[in-house]
């Protein structure tokens, strides 16, 4: 692993995450909202870190989530919309090597990421906060994941 990448999980304390890669929560809003059935913080937010060979597995959330690029390498974010059998990608980087700095990803989009390069940190927010009951991993052996697979967002 890159010594940065190594230096970035002792020193924002970072554990690994069930998706892949290695998160901390370092925000969560006193305040409570009613969504989806579920009583949560308002907003929530996370370091994310992606390693080489290890990236964000599939999944979605059940709300909007915006990825803001941090350090390192660039980020491929891509997102799948199910209804619409559309896959989008996204490019998180400083703007002057070509990228964006922040994506949102809408509420039940699935989405996975990787870095092109040793890592990347990312920060991640998510409203209303997330909580652990409003994520969904994909199963590889889905129709669903047939269908990202055929749109070339999964190596058959």
């Amino acid at each position: 692993m890159h010594p940065r990448a190594l230096e970035l999980i002792g020193s924002l304390d970072l554990s690994p995450h069930p998706e892949g890669g290695y998160y901390k929560r370092v925000y969560e809003s006193s305040k409570q909202v009613l969504a989806n059935g579920v009583l949560r913080p308002a907003i929530t937010s996370i370091h994310f870190l992606l390693t080489k060979g290890v990236g964000s597995r599939w999944h979605r959330v059940d709300a909007a989530e915006v990825w803001d690029w941090q350090e390192g390498d660039a980020v491929e974010l891509l997102m799948y919309d199910a209804d619409a059998r559309a896959l989008s990608r996204a490019q998180l980087d400083t703007s002057a090597r070509g990228g964006q700095l922040l994506q949102v990803v809408p509420a039940g989009i699935w989405q996975s990421a990787k870095t092109h390069g040793d890592y990347s940190l990312v920060n991640c927010s998510v409203s209303p906060g997330f909580v652990w009951s409003g994520l969904e991993m994909l199963d590889e052996s889905s129709e669903l994941a047939h269908q990202i697979r055929a749109a070339g967002g999964l190596a058959s």
